[in-house]
């Protein structure tokens, strides 16, 4: 009997094998859901820049697709106020231009309204232009740091001003080497330490931003510290040494903050224990982002 047992055993064994690696296996008719292609808005208006959206159509999660997605004959519709305000003219690859070169105004409410010939009509939520961030002072020190890539780097200290109620913010910076941007490397600062300033707001992924509310200040006046390498990389990947280093602060728009959060994803090991995410839209009958924005930029020279 006991081999009788082990010879069912290992045949039982095989069938179980050949069924796992074989031919038991059935493929469910599943079709991913999708409810057609609707027109993606991509704008973020500010009050020193001359307004622009970018217009593109979503496609299915299968399937082929053109690589370029942009939507050439849309009108763009610009309201102020609850105004009709201006079309927006079309210039290449789905961005659309204020042709009399308007730049919003702060404490106004901006609108976009988009239709296109083969899609649902697409509108964005009102949003409102901020202030601009009040820039009490701001003082750097250079080569006072080493940064995390082993660089010197310089240490800069803004004081803003926060003003009455919810304020949302958002710090970026740029590299100039004649004339030309170049990537560089800055790293946030906590009380002077290298630290991570997530307590107050977010960092995205690559750490080329960071935005954050006014929940740790409470409408004080308040610091924040940046440390700067004063040394880029060319497109050509050779370090050249900075001539300019522009500091962006923006006062940004409650649906921007949420945007820019939202985009932050699981990396690595936490993917595999994460929930799906989607991205933050404030758009009817289509997706993307409409938000608003007022910037204060500091000039640095190395």
């Amino acid at each position: 009997m006991a081999l009788n047992f082990n010879k069912m055993k290992k045949l039982f064994l095989g069938f179980l094998t050949l069924c796992l690696y074989g031919g038991c296996e059935k493929i469910l008719p599943y079709k991913l859901p999708y409810d057609g292609d609707k027109l993606v808005i991509n704008g973020q208006i500010d009050a020193t820049q001359v307004v622009s959206v970018n217009i593109t159509h979503s496609v299915a999660p299968t399937g082929t697709h053109a690589q370029d997605l942009s939507v050439a004959n849309a009108n763009v519709q610009l309201w102020e106020n609850g105004q009709y305000l201006q079309q927006l003219v079309h210039s290449q690859t789905g961005n659309y231009l204020s042709s009399s070169n308007f730049t919003p105004k702060k404490g106004n409410n901006y609108q976009i309204k988009v239709s296109a010939s083969g899609f649902p009509d697409a509108e964005s939520s009102i949003e409102t232009i901020p202030n601009m961030p009040t820039v009490l002072q701001y003082d750097f020190q250079d080569s006072v740091l080493e940064s995390p890539n082993a660089i010197l780097a310089g240490k800069l200290s803004v004081n803003l001003k926060d003003n009455i109620g919810e304020d949302f913010y958002r710090v970026f910076l740029e590299g100039e080497k004649d004339g030309k941007i170049q990537n560089m490397g800055y790293f946030w600062l906590v009380n002077g330490t290298i630290n991570n300033p997530e307590r107050c707001g977010f960092l995205p992924t690559n750490y080329a931003s960071f935005s954050f509310s006014d929940i740790c200040v409470e409408n004080q006046d308040f610091e924040i510290q940046i440390g700067i390498e004063t040394q880029g990389i060319d497109s050509a990947g050779f370090p050249v040494f900075l001539d300019k280093i522009k500091v962006h602060i923006q006062q940004v728009s409650p649906a921007y903050y949420e945007y820019n959060k939202s985009l932050i994803q699981p990396e690595g090991l936490e993917n595999a224990f994460a929930e799906g995410t989607s991205l933050f839209t404030n758009i009817t009958g289509g997706y993307g982002i409409w938000a608003t924005s007022h910037t204060k930029t500091i000039i640095i020279i190395p």
